[in-house]
């Protein structure tokens, strides 16, 4: 399922997501042998799978992962990803997708209202190439890498993925600040574990989140 406009979506915790014209939102439902333990996993393999989708339509393109759940392109978002248990399928999570493809084109004026808001921590694809990709094919192209991510997870190949992913983490030595239910944290990124969390490295100790809001990055 898809639309090429999102007026009353669901973004993270229970927000509501709107999108202009020109972002591509799309909804895909993935069987994973352990939906507790696959679901955050899943997350960051959907993002490894945008940014194969991208680069493969976007010659030059080099998209990063920001944990858990952004695609970004020198900093600013190109993508952003939910993951959630399907409601009628114990063993199916649907994994949304938001890509920026072509606003610009289509409605500058809301785009420009999406930046103002964001403070220009926003980036589309039509700002990387003179001729953004087709969206049904990008569809194609995430649909693709999606379905080949869930069969590793399935086959417990979730190791032979973690250095793709770590090569594209954007967070990766930088210094950030995060909120963790409540749990305000200051701290330097050291890297997605092995199991998939985020490792921030403070000034007594080294832990791990499996969830966290990120507020500042230096």
């Amino acid at each position: 399922m898809w639309t090429q406009r999102q007026t009353h979506g669901q973004g993270r915790n229970g927000s509501t997501w709107r999108s202009p014209p020109g972002v591509l939102t799309a909804s895909f439902v993935l069987r994973v042998a352990n939906v507790d333990a696959d679901a955050g996993r899943l997350s960051l393999l959907a993002g490894l799978a945008t940014c194969y989708a991208i680069e493969d339509a976007v010659a030059g393109a080099r998209v990063h992962i920001k944990w858990p759940n952004d695609c970004v392109v020198d900093g600013r978002k190109l993508a952003g990803i939910l993951c959630a248990r399907a409601p009628s399928d114990e063993l199916s999570v649907v994994v949304g997708i938001g890509l920026n493809v072509d606003p610009i084109r289509r409605d500058p004026d809301a785009w420009r209202a999406v930046i103002a808001i964001g403070g220009r921590s926003a980036i589309s694809l039509d700002e990387l190439c003179i001729n953004p990709p087709e969206m049904s094919d990008l569809l194609k192209s995430m649909r693709r890498y999606l379905l080949e991510a869930a069969a590793m997870l399935t086959v417990g190949g979730w190791e032979r993925l973690l250095n793709p992913l770590r090569e594209r983490d954007w967070l990766r030595g930088k210094r950030l600040n995060l909120d963790s239910a409540g749990e305000l944290v200051s701290g330097v990124a050291a890297g997605i574990g092995d199991d998939g969390r985020l490792r921030v490295r403070m000034e007594s100790e080294e832990r791990s989140f499996a969830s966290a809001h990120i507020l500042a990055v230096e």
